[in-house]
């Protein structure tokens, strides 16, 4: 039960992070610069933390994998699809190193 209640702020950092961060997309540039650049750092940034803080957890990557699929609908069309398995990727892999991390000291 612990380890599960330790995924809730990063899970709400990743709601923040996809359902928010749209809003701000007013034209082509900006949502590129948001799919592209803001999203993916900050995946990275959280999975990290999380790795480095409580150890890999595929749970965090599998959370954010589904949390994203809706934005698809709300916010983008089925071009986006590509940025699933990306996100999903860059979650699991920043998470593991993060866990590596933490195993290591």
């Amino acid at each position: 039960m612990k380890k599960g209640s330790a995924l809730v702020p990063y899970i709400i950092a990743f709601v923040l992070c996809f359902y928010f961060l749209p809003l701000i997309m007013t034209n082509t540039a900006a949502a590129m610069f948001v799919m592209l650049i803001l999203v993916p750092a900050l995946i990275i940034l959280i999975s990290l933390v999380h790795g480095i803080k409580h150890g890999f957890d595929i749970r965090l990557s599998v959370c954010a994998l589904i949390l994203f699929i809706p934005t698809l609908f709300i916010f983008y069309n089925v071009s986006a699809w590509v940025y699933v398995p990306v996100y999903f990727g860059l979650s699991l892999l920043t998470d593991l190193l993060g866990g590596y991390i933490k195993k290591k000291n």
